[in-house]
């Protein structure tokens, strides 16, 4: 029991917590006293930070937990009422109660705001060895870059998994992201429930993938369906905004509950642009991952993401996102910082190592300073980690770079086998016959195993 319970003498009897049944969650409260029966209190911003909700005997303030989805919330300070005044001696009960249903599937987005750096191959290595390292836990890949892209590597390479993608896009119903938006502009309000269906076991279609990889197939229908989207942020509700933005974390959410609520993770592979299914996918994330590659434009992109996401302005009086300042008005959560790669993968990154790592070092500099100011827009990790006090302290926590494996990365993407599964030696590759070197293998594959084991 709470300290605060302990003194005041009360029993914290069990919350019980029900999400739907309206715009926001519903909560049953069974209050300390018997003879005070169970309030179901609704608020439509009852998943932002700072929410008030009350009824006849309660008080609450909602706050979100940062390291939960923004759909989790922590009940606080609950304060006893009797009729609509609270009592002489007011009983504070200092609760601590996390939603358990969104806690058990961490989000990572992977974005920049620059095409070209790898972000793709990057989400599809990442998930691919993640499932590998945790075969006792479902990892779910949502493809919202219209090139679908890493769909096409997980479902098999340039030849095969093409082949899967447009049977999988000409199938009726189309079970890709964009048949799941498809559901929602028609009910951009209410939840259908619908989103469970779209989740694609990767392994029936290629056999290098772990079972328990699933996967939101990529569509280039989404930049069709774009300004549909837009469309249902207003006019509507007065918190349009608010529920269409909450639309892959509802995707997410039905999901998990045909999972039976078992923990998960997910990537979200988003599209460069800065467009609303971007703004979707960071809305349903609760850690940021930012690929780079070593050029003048890779830093002028990091910058544009802590301004568009955080708001973090270079001069005062800059003006913000959109994004940003509608979040803030919906009190909704932002994705926190969880860590920045450095990725030689690109055609655009053949650069020296020197030249690479002055680089990383200058864009890391650019991040250290937003962390010296703004701390609390980055995940401290693992678990349990001390906050790090120094700039060293801080690149060893969330800087990391991926090395160019040269013809294995190539072999790897085309034939959709993640690199830590493919071996050295003769390969078919589009009909012509290529060679792994195991030295190329040896340049990469540690460099994807410690990302992640990096990932909680």
């Amino acid at each position: 029991m709470d300290h605060a319970a302990q003194q005041s003498g009360v029993q914290a009897s069990p919350v019980e917590v029900r999400l739907g049944g309206g715009v926001g969650p519903s909560f049953v409260l069974r209050p300390p006293s018997p003879r005070v029966p169970p309030r179901i209190l609704r608020h439509p911003g009852l998943s932002c930070a700072g929410a008030r909700f009350h009824s006849h005997e309660w008080l609450g303030v909602v706050r979100r937990h940062k390291r939960l989805p923004h759909q989790s919330v922590i009940l606080e300070r609950i304060q006893l009422f009797h009729g609509s005044l609270p009592v002489r001696r007011t009983t504070r009960i200092a609760w601590r109660f996390l939603i358990e249903r969104t806690k058990n599937m961490p989000t990572y987005a992977i974005w920049n705001n620059k095409g070209g750096v790898g972000k793709s191959y990057l989400s599809f290595q990442v998930a691919a060895e993640y499932a590998r390292v945790h075969p006792e836990r479902r990892v779910l890949v949502i493809d919202l870059c219209p090139q679908a892209n890493s769909s096409s590597m997980l479902l098999g390479g340039m030849l095969d998994g093409e082949a899967v993608l447009n049977q999988i896009h000409y199938a009726n119903p189309r079970l890709t992201i964009s048949g799941y938006v498809e559901d929602r502009i028609f009910s951009p309000y209410v939840n259908p429930r619908s989103g469970a269906r779209y989740a694609t076991s990767v392994s029936a279609y290629n056999n290098a993938i772990p079972r328990n990889l699933f996967l939101v197939v990529g569509d280039e229908q989404l930049e069709i369906q774009s300004s549909r989207v837009s469309a249902a942020t207003s006019p509507g509700p007065q918190d349009a905004w608010r529920i269409v933005h909450t639309w892959i974390s509802d995707l997410i959410q039905d999901i998990s509950e045909s999972w039976n609520n078992e923990t998960f993770t997910v990537f979200i592979d988003c599209n460069p642009s800065f467009s609303i299914y971007t703004e979707l996918a960071l809305s349903a994330s609760d850690r940021l991952i930012i690929p780079f590659s070593a050029d003048g434009s890779s830093k002028r992109a990091v910058r544009a993401v802590l301004a568009l996401i955080f708001g973090v302005t270079r001069q005062p009086g800059q003006q913000q996102s959109e994004y940003f300042i509608n979040s803030q008005r919906f009190r909704m959560s932002l994705p926190e910082l969880y860590m920045y790669v450095g990725n030689r993968l690109t055609q655009a990154n053949q650069t020296s190592a020197a030249a690479f790592k002055s680089v990383v070092n200058e864009i890391g500099d650019e991040i250290f300073a937003v962390w010296q100011t703004n701390s609390n827009l980055f995940c401290v990790h693992p678990g349990g980690a001390p906050i790090p006090t120094g700039k060293r302290a801080f690149k060893a926590m969330f800087q990391y770079e991926v090395n160019d494996a040269n013809t294995a990365s190539v072999v790897s993407s085309t034939c959709g086998i993640p690199i830590s599964g493919l071996t050295s030696g003769a390969k078919i590759v589009l009909g012509k016959t290529v060679i792994v070197n195991q030295t190329q293998l040896d340049k990469q594959v540690p460099n994807i195993q410690a990302l992640a084991l990096a990932i909680e």
